[in-house]
This record gives structure tokens, C-alpha cells and sequence, in this order.
């Protein structure tokens, strides 16, 4: 038989069923059956406010729903582009990039091949130092440098996939 007293005490304490089926002896199905019985009812839905349109909504407790609806999320990232000029920030990025192979060029005597692409070292695209520049042989590789510096952010490129300028 279940205590109602230490049933009570567990289940505001927010603990599970099988949890509170293993401290008082019993499945968590009997636990579970208990509750329904006796009028115990967890709440897994919460309010939450729409980032969209401010209005409040249901959702899921655990769940990361930031809009009431479709609409208002699409309605968030239309905004978002309008205010992203992307032809500005194409062409601040490759300002940088032949900047950077100006550097490139005239440390290492060499010209630009149309297969490399360079790297900044420490991620700021202003900076042009030849101790800060990597040029890697393909596209293909750097892609995977990035991919593997997601994973592990202290990994440096490999000689093996270009060379360092500085």
C-alpha cells in the first residue's frame, strides 16, 4: 500500500513516478495508477509569450516553441532579412579577401592560384599579417578545417592542406 502522505511529499517535489516508485518499494505503474486514482495531475503545458506578435500561447513545458503560430515566425524572418543587406556584406567580405591575397602575394612572391583560399588565423578578417594568414590548396579543405575547429576549437590547420603565410 502506498503512503498518501510521502506520496504527496515526492510528487511536489517533482519527482517522477519511477523515482518514487523506487524510494517507497513499488513499479512506477502502480505509482502511476496510484495518482490517477487519487487525483494527481502533472502540468506539462506552460504559458509562454510570442516573440512574433507578443500574444500569449500554450506550449509544451520542455519545448522550445518561441511563436504562436507559422505566420508570426515567417513574418520574424522576413524582418530579419530586410534588415541584413547582404550585397554589403558580400562585398566587405571580399575587400578582405584581396587584401589579404595582396599580403599573401607580396610575402611569398608568389601569385594567386584560383584553387587556393586563404584563412585568417585568429577569425578577424581586418587583420592581414602574414602571421595571421593560412592559405589552404582547395575550398574543399578549408570547409573542413571549419568543420573541425565546430568540434574542437583549439585545432590549428595542417601543413598538409596549405601552407602559413607569415
Amino acid at each position: 500500500m502506498i503512503n498518501a502522505d510521502k506520496f504527496r511529499e515526492y510528487f511536489d517535489k517533482d519527482l517522477s513516478y519511477a523515482a518514487i516508485g523506487r524510494i517507497m518499494g513499488h513499479s512506477k505503474a502502480s505509482v502511476s495508477q496510484y495518482a490517477k486514482k487519487h487525483g494527481f495531475k502533472r502540468e506539462y503545458r506552460v504559458q509562454a509569450t510570442c516573440l512574433g506578435c507578443g500574444s500569449v500561447f500554450t506550449k509544451q513545458a520542455k519545448s522550445t516553441q518561441s511563436y504562436c503560430a507559422h505566420s508570426c515566425y515567417l513574418k520574424y524572418l522576413s524582418n530579419e532579412r530586410s534588415s541584413y543587406n547582404k550585397t554589403d556584406h558580400a562585398k566587405s567580405i571580399r575587400t578582405h579577401q584581396r587584401r589579404a591575397w595582396k599580403t599573401i602575394c607580396r610575402v611569398m612572391g608568389v601569385s594567386k592560384d584560383p584553387a587556393w583560399v586563404n584563412h585568417h588565423l585568429d577569425g578577424d578578417v581586418t587583420n592581414d599579417e602574414a602571421s595571421n594568414l593560412f592559405v589552404f590548396w582547395t575550398h574543399s579543405l578549408h570547409l573542413k578545417f571549419h568543420h573541425r575547429l565546430r568540434v574542437d576549437n583549439r585545432v590549428k590547420p595542417s601543413v598538409k592542406h596549405g601552407f602559413y603565410v607569415g
